[in-house]
């Protein structure tokens, strides 16, 4: 069943009078539940929405659309909290990967955009921005042996002059093109 499906099933509920916020459940033909605030024939307010291959999202509801601050956890295991503008991940948010990395940061069309940390299993982090979910702007990469990376990222690659720190303390600058340093590392005064 699509979300046209649904709407209409949700309308079809107004239909039978419901004209002011109240709390409902109900079951639609997909087997897709939905328990909270409804008016005028859709999700509206607190509510929680379970779908029949395991997602779940409960949160706030506007005009039938996740709206305000939810958290949605996937059957996979992966769950997002944060805010949602229309039905979209949009402002801040967390993230949390099936893989166990995690995301903590601004969000916008359900994608990672502006500025987040991404910490990855294996003890590496990335601090910096984002566009449309990758590394975009200005960036920091921590490894997991203590060696930094500072410098731009263009389409998720390092790009330009950047400075790498040892986690001994030496500073080196270098220069990178689509991700693979391109000159000699020179090594800055500590």
């Amino acid at each position: 069943m699509n979300s046209e499906e649904e709407n209409k099933e949700e309308k079809d509920i107004e239909d039978e009078g419901i004209h002011e916020i109240r709390t409902i459940s109900y079951i639609l033909s997909n087997g897709n539940r939905y328990e909270g605030g409804f008016v005028h024939g859709s999700k509206n307010g607190k509510g929680k929405y379970y779908w029949s291959n395991g997602d779940f999202y409960e949160g706030d509801y506007e005009n039938g659309l996740k709206h305000g601050f939810g958290i949605f956890s996937y059957a996979d295991g992966s769950r997002y909290e944060g805010e949602y503008f229309k039905d979209d991940k949009c402002g801040q948010g967390k993230f949390y990967y099936k893989n166990g990395d995690s995301y903590e940061g601004e969000f916008k069309n359900n994608l990672r955009d502006g500025y987040g940390v991404y910490k990855m299993v294996s003890g590496s982090i990335y601090e910096g921005y984002y566009k449309d979910g990758i590394a975009e702007g200005q960036g920091k990469y921590i490894f997991s042996d203590g060696t930094v990376f500072e410098g731009v990222y263009v389409k998720n690659e390092r790009e330009g002059k950047g400075i790498l720190t040892k986690p001994n303390g030496e500073k080196y600058q270098g220069t990178w093109k689509n991700g693979k340093r391109i000159s000699k590392l020179v090594a800055l005064p500590k």
